[in-house]
């Protein structure tokens, strides 16, 4: 974190983790220490995906050229 910021910034933005969310994990008055408030808000981040996929399931196509 210290100095990779932008990269961890960047990562957070293409798992579509709240910036806003991030910055207060990180604000010396947060709850608890950045390292898990950032893997927390990972963490939930990714079971609301896994409960995405589960709800929206694709179709599955009968013709093998069809894409």
């Amino acid at each position: 974190m210290q100095h990779r910021m932008e990269q961890l910034m960047s990562l957070c933005y293409t798992l579509d983790v709240s910036e806003a969310a991030v910055a207060e994990a990180f604000h010396p008055s947060a709850a608890e220490a950045a390292n898990l408030g950032l893997a927390r808000l990972l963490y939930q981040r990714q079971c609301r995906r896994l409960e995405t996929k589960q709800q929206f399931k694709p179709e599955t196509l009968d013709d093998e050229d069809a894409w």
